[in-house]
């Protein structure tokens, strides 16, 4: 049900629309003149949210940014930033004082593109800072995960001498061993893929600055839909990963080979998939899915493309070769 506008005289802050930045003062219908966006009035101009940060007294109706009850002086960007700290439990609003708890909640969620574009409204303002902190933290665990378990099975299957199933030797020279497991952290080439995906899946995204003029599409929400797109399903495949060599040394299968075949499916899948949602759920853009399509496969063609010139060229004919096969199977 559509709420009701406001009784402007009781707004002291600037109400803009998210996507254009057209005042929305004065208004009475839910819908921005400009770019047409359609809105619910208590997301836009939450009166009855605001609270002072200090001893949460109720701040309706006051025009002055100061609390009547203990004094405290503020801001009202940051009594609307509260508020959505308040509504929604992700990463980017609580880092400061959940890290931990946020970054795993905010993960969870974010593996739900449908019900998580849903969740967010685009008048919450994205904490740009917060949303590359996340991306870094994701990227870290990733290259960390991925090398770790390369070389952690790298350790078993020397340790062990054959693979022997369900068999793991105690190192009895531990530091040399994790020397040895470290020594996998700057040569790992699933992680640096995997990074130069990421970092092309944003870039990708900004090549369509026209369509973004023409539906007046801020460069900051298109920032937040790459962020929870691309930054949590990498940890994921990448623990998937590590497990898999573990439990292809452990079982003496091929399990590895196989889920290197599955995982460029899995990356584009989701990642597209979520790009999706939010530009329809989110952004409301037209050709949503479209545009996840094309960008995925502008960011992939782009890291083969770096990858040739780092020098990785076996690499990136493995790469090849792995999605020619796939395509011959399908």
């Amino acid at each position: 049900m559509t709420s009701s506008a406001p009784e402007w005289d009781l707004v002291p802050f600037e109400v803009g629309c998210a996507r254009c930045g057209q005042d929305l003062r004065g208004l009475t219908d839910p819908a921005c003149p400009a770019c047409n966006l359609e809105f619910e009035w208590t997301d836009v101009v939450p009166l009855d949210e605001l609270q002072c940060l200090q001893c949460g007294y109720q701040l309706r109706g006051l025009q002055e940014p100061r609390c009547p009850e203990c004094g405290e002086r503020f801001t009202w960007p940051e009594i609307l930033e509260e508020v959505s700290r308040r509504r929604q439990p992700l990463f980017e609003y609580r880092w400061r004082r959940t890290p931990l708890r946020s970054f795993a909640r905010t993960w969870l969620l974010a593996l739900r593109p449908r019900s998580f574009w849903r969740r967010i409204d685009i008048h919450q303002p994205p904490a740009v800072g917060a949303l590359l902190l996340m991306v870094v933290a994701g990227s870290i665990a990733t290259w960390l995960i991925l090398s770790m378990g390369l070389g952690i099975r790298s350790w078993l299957a020397v340790a062990s001498n054959t693979p022997v199933p369900l068999r793991i030797y105690l190192p009895s020279d531990l530091v040399i061993r994790i020397g040895r497991v470290l020594a996998y952290l700057p040569g790992c080439d699933f992680a640096k893929t995997y990074m130069l995906w990421v970092a092309f899946g944003l870039a990708s995204l900004l090549v369509f600055r026209q369509s973004m003029r023409k539906y007046k599409v801020r460069t900051v929400h298109v920032v937040r839909v790459w962020a929870y797109s691309h930054s949590f399903i990498v940890p994921t495949v990448a623990i998937m990963f590590a497990a898999a060599g573990l439990v292809d040394l452990l079982i003496t299968g091929d399990l590895v080979r196989e889920i290197c075949n599955v995982l460029p499916v899995v990356l584009f899948g989701f990642a597209s998939w979520s790009v999706r949602q939010g530009y329809a759920d989110y952004l409301h853009m037209p050709h949503a899915a479209a545009v996840a399509i094309v960008s995925q496969i502008v960011a992939i063609l782009a890291m083969l493309g770096i990858l040739t010139i780092m020098g990785d060229v076996s690499y990136v004919g493995m790469l090849v070769r792995e999605a020619l096969e796939l395509v011959r199977i399908w």
